[in-house]
């Protein structure tokens, strides 16, 4: 029996759904990802566009594809835009394109880690993540309002510093969508920029987030000697996120008052 139960295991195996590889792969990594990537599909809607900027290696986009009509992908990083693209179906399309306020083409800093490229760490932004020793591509860069996207539900940005001026790029969206906005933005990158993140958000309506030890706060109560002290930040390569360390916000416009519903109702 054990014999057969083998041979049976090499004849299958070629016809297992490369769907169902991928899902046992992503639910792995999420065990060590960020503590809001488990809200992302609350933030969706079923009938509605989601974009992530800055897919990276798609556990983000894959919770996306899962609660969302389509979702549309910026990764800038060649290899990975290659892999999103395998990895994913006609629901995700994936452009290697980085976004920002302007358009043309921009020196993608790669930081090198561990004997290769970490592409985790690309950026756009010349100050940060210095630490590292860095190689530069050349990357196309868009504003997202280029794309004349319509009814976007969610909208994640992650992009190592950059995320006001892609934020900026996509004002035209804001205005005409309202989609919910979770950002990334840490003091250690690019000091000031929540703050010109919040202003801007806040100017068009919305409200700010972030959620602390599994609670959802107002970004008014946002301290970030106390909830983004250097020393907490993630290193490369290693375990899981802390919920000491804060980087993710989480912007509402009231039109969407049905995400803070299914928000509250999840973490009070």
């Amino acid at each position: 029996m054990p014999a057969a139960i083998a041979v049976a295991k090499r004849v299958l195996k070629p016809f297992v759904p490369r769907s169902w590889i991928m899902d046992r792969q992503m639910r792995r990594a999420m065990e060590g990802a960020e503590l809001e990537l488990p809200l992302a599909p609350l933030m969706c809607e079923r009938d509605a566009l989601a974009v992530d900027v800055g897919a990276n290696n798609g556990l983000y986009t894959w919770q996306m594809d899962r609660a969302s009509r389509a979702v549309l992908a910026f990764e800038p990083y060649p290899a990975l835009a290659d892999r999103l693209r395998a990895e994913f179906g006609p629901k995700v399309k994936v452009e290697a394109v980085a976004l920002s306020d302007s358009e043309g083409q921009a020196e993608l800093a790669v930081p090198q880690h561990g004997g290769g490229d970490l592409p985790s760490r690309n950026t756009l932004e010349r100050e940060v993540n210095t630490e590292f020793n860095r190689r530069t591509l050349t990357v196309p860069v868009r504003r997202l309002d280029s794309y004349g996207l319509e009814n976007v539900a969610f909208l994640k940005v992650h992009v190592e510093g950059h995320e006001y001026p892609a934020l900026v790029g996509a004002e035209r969206t804001l205005a005409t969508s309202r989609p919910t906005i979770l950002v990334g933005s840490e003091e250690r990158h690019v000091p000031g920029a929540r703050e010109r993140i919040r202003a801007f958000l806040e100017g068009m309506g919305y409200a700010g987030w972030f959620i602390d030890h599994g609670r959802l706060r107002p970004i008014a109560d946002f301290q970030p000697e106390v909830h983004q002290r250097r020393e907490l930040a993630k290193p490369p390569g290693a375990g899981s996120f802390t919920p000491d360390y804060i980087h993710n916000f989480i912007f509402v416009h009231p039109q969407r008052a049905a995400v803070m519903d299914r928000l509250r109702a999840k973490l009070g």
